[in-house]
This record gives structure tokens, C-alpha cells and sequence, in this order.
């Protein structure tokens, strides 16, 4: 299909899963005569889904960018790496098309800054892809709680396993970005919700599994939120727990889960089957505010800059914690090595980035250096001003025969 210069268009920017899943429901949300071209280095992948669903009339795939200024675009979906999203955000921005980003909007707190500051100078629609603030059954959850005065603690779990099928396609974790950037957006758009206050205050965190476990607390309006963050798990979960002068209870591991409240269960939203889902709902929404030509997103912007606030203050507390546990680890006597390949991993592909085709590989090498008896007497002894006293510096300044 060639791109047809005609009819009004949306960009998506990424070809993975959940690219693909946002272009699903924008599908379905739209009339035939909106086009998409998607822009992704999987361009093969991109086209096999399409011609499984007939959809070669309405999406052209390409690995450039858009030409905006060639075509006319009503808006563009930002699905690609987090660490490409502020720099597609801008194309779209810079020629004034309104854009949805995917959590996280960006990696720091100074380019989530930035884009948000551009969007504004162009007058130009952001919208923070926050699903969970659409969904219903939280909705429910709050109106079970009535007053948040009472509340004392909350406890809010999050699990993944290893892989698991979510929107027809299986679903895996990318190593490349740590558990806490990409699931702090939605536990925290669940917990500001929940509790009225976009505010975060940090109080600590601990890495436990090689970073694939973290136990983070924060404060929201001086209650204690403590949250943990896990892949590898045994099951996948979704739990809150209130602990107050009553005690309540979300379970949404499956949609629309249960509430507990007052000694009696109930279903998240009696009306789920018939009705749209949280991920239609936040699509139909942009949809509408673009039609609308509706700039003011304020309260959705200011979730995103807390959100990537928090998640700035953590990540110095993360890798101070997860060199910590590699210490523990090398002193073990019986060591588990799904723990150090997702350390390893972590690192080699989200720090060092290297290629698909020599991940592997160098995971090999760094874990047979690793498993020899001189690499903690190595790193006890290596110049500290090298390494700052970091365990991922000092591997990644090995050298590798």
C-alpha cells in the first residue's frame, strides 16, 4: 500500500506488542476513512499482523519518520522504546500534531520537562497514556472507601511472571528498561487517584533477585504506600490493600477483579462485558480532545512530570541496593541463576546496549568471569574511582577476551 496523501491520517510510532495493540483499538475507534502508517525498524513483524487481520487498505508500514508536512495528520501514538519516546513526541509536537506517549512519557524527569515546556510553546496536545485512570472497577474501589481520613497504610502489589498471553499476543518484559520505570506509572496513576494527591514523597528502596524484585515505600498525603515490583514471579497480581479504621481490598490480577470491603466481596464492575474497556476509553478520550481542539491537559501533565520526578529520586536508591545484593550473592554459598542472568541482562541491554545478535553472549562470558573465585577480590581491589564504587561499572570495564 502506498501512503495516500488524501485522507487524514494518525502516526504510530513502535511495532512491538503494545504498538500493536494501540493500533488495534484505534482501528476499531475510527472511521475507514482515517488511514495510519506505523514507523518501525519491525516492519516485517508489523506487516505479518496486518495481512493476519486484512488491514493493508488502512496501514502503511515504514521504518522513516512521517512526513508531516507532506501529509495531512489529525495525531500521532508514541509505542516505541521509552528511550525514543521524547524524541518522536517532538516531530509530532514540532509540527503541531497532537501526540499520545506511552508510559513512561520519557526515561528522566528533564526530558519529560522539555517535551511538555515544547508542547506548550506550540500550543500542541500531550496526553500521558495512563490507562488505569479509566478504569472502572478503581472507580468502584474509591466509592467503596468513601472518606481516605482513615487510611493508614496501603500496600499495593504488582507481579509478572516470565511471559503470559495479555490482548492475544504474549506478553514479556523488555530488559532494557528496569521494573520500576515501567511500572511506577501505572501503580502511582492508581495510588494519586485512590488517595487525591499527585505528590510523592520517596522514603526507600530495596532490590532483591537481581533487580527483578524491588520494595519501594513512598508517602501520598503522609500515608505510607508500600509497593512491590516484581517479574519472574510465580503468578501475575494486582493487589491493593487498605489498612485503616476499616480494611479494604482490590484484586484486579484479572480484569474486573474483586472488591473487599465491610466483610463482602464484590465484582469490580458488574457492567465489564458491556462496556468499554480502560484502554478504549483513554483512546476514545484523546480522540475526543483532538476533535475538540482541547490543549489543556493539565492535571494528565502533572501526573507525568511527578511520576517521572519519583522515578528519578529512585534510581540512585536502586542501583545502590542492587550492588548490595550482587555482594550478598557472590558470598552465597548456593546462588541462583535466574537471579544474576536477569542482573546481567539488565545490564547488558539496557546499559551497555548491545545488539540483539550478541547479548547472549557476552551475558556467557560476564557470568563465567563472575562465577570465578578472583572477581570479588578484583572488584575489592579495583581503583574506586574507576568504578565510583559500582558493581555494573566495574563489569562493564572488564575485559572481554
Amino acid at each position: 500500500m502506498e501512503l495516500d496523501s488524501s485522507n487524514t491520517k494518525i502516526a504510530v510510532f513502535g511495532g512491538g506488542r503494545w504498538a500493536r495493540v494501540l493500533l488495534g483499538i484505534l482501528i476499531s475507534s475510527t472511521k475507514p476513512g482515517i488511514k495510519f502508517s506505523v514507523h518501525t525498524n519491525l516492519e516485517e513483524d508489523m506487516q505479518e499482523w496486518i495481512d493476519k487481520r486484512n488491514l493493508r487498505e488502512r496501514i502503511f508500514v515504514t521504518n522513516n519518520e512521517p512526513d508531516f508536512n507532506r501529509y495531512q495528520y489529525m495525531a500521532a501514538v508514541v509505542a516505541n522504546s521509552s528511550n525514543s519516546h521524547k524524541k518522536s513526541a517532538e516531530i509530532a509536537i514540532a509540527a503541531k500534531i497532537p501526540v499520545l506517549v506511552e508510559k513512561p512519557m520519557t526515561p528522566s524527569l528533564i526530558d519529560t520537562y522539555e517535551l511538555v515546556e515544547i508542547a506548550k510553546k506550540n500550543k500542541t496536545l500531550l496526553s500521558s497514556s495512563l490507562v488505569f485512570l479509566h478504569a472502572s472497577y478503581i472507580d468502584n474501589f474509591i466509592n467503596k472507601l468513601g472518606s481516605i481520613d482513615t487510611i493508614k497504610k496501603v500496600y499495593f502489589n504488582w507481579t509478572d511472571t516470565f511471559s503470559e498471553s495479555r490482548h492475544g499476543e504474549i506478553k514479556s518484559y523488555d530488559s532494557a528498561t528496569p521494573i520500576f520505570k515501567d511500572v511506577l506509572p501505572h501503580m502511582l496513576s492508581i495510588l494519586s487517584k485512590i488517595l487525591k494527591n499527585n505528590s510523592f514523597e520517596l522514603i526507600g528502596c530495596n532490590v532483591s533477585c537481581g533487580g527483578s524484585c524491588v520494595h519501594i515505600v513512598i508517602l501520598i498525603s503522609n500515608i505510607e504506600c508500600c509497593l512491590k515490583l516484581e517479574r519472574n514471579s510465580d503468578k501475575r497480581r494486582r493487589e491493593i490493600f487498605i489498612k485503616g479504621h476499616k480494611n479494604f481490598e482490590l484484586d484486579f490480577s484479572t480484569e474486573p477483579g474483586i472488591i473487599k470491603a465491610d466483610g463482602q466481596t464484590y465484582c469490580g464492575d458488574i457492567n465489564w462485558s458491556s462496556s468499554p474497556s480502560p484502554l478504549e476509553k483513554m483512546i476514545s478520550e484523546f480522540l475526543s480532545d483532538i476533535k475538540l481542539d482541547k490543549f489543556n491537559q493539565e492535571s494528565n501533565i502533572n501526573l507525568a512530570l511527578s511520576i517521572s520526578k519519583l522515578i528519578d529520586q529512585v534510581e540512585p536508591l536502586y542501583l545502590k541496593s542492587l550492588d548490595k545484593w550482587f555482594i550478598e550473592y557472590l558470598n552465597q554459598k548456593e546462588v541462583n541463576n535466574k537471579d544474576i542472568h536477569y542482573f546481567l541482562s539488565e545490564l547488558v541491554i539496557g546499559t551497555l546496549k548491545v545488539s540483539y545478535d550478541k547479548r547472549e553472549a557476552l551475558i556467557i562470558r560476564y557470568l563465567r568471569i563472575i562465577s570465578s573465585g578472583q572477581f570479588l577480590y578484583d572488584y575489592q581491589n579495583s581503583n574506586t574511582e574507576l568504578v565510583n564504587n559500582s558493581i555494573s561499572k566495574f563489569i562493564s570495564s572488564l575485559k572481554i577476551n
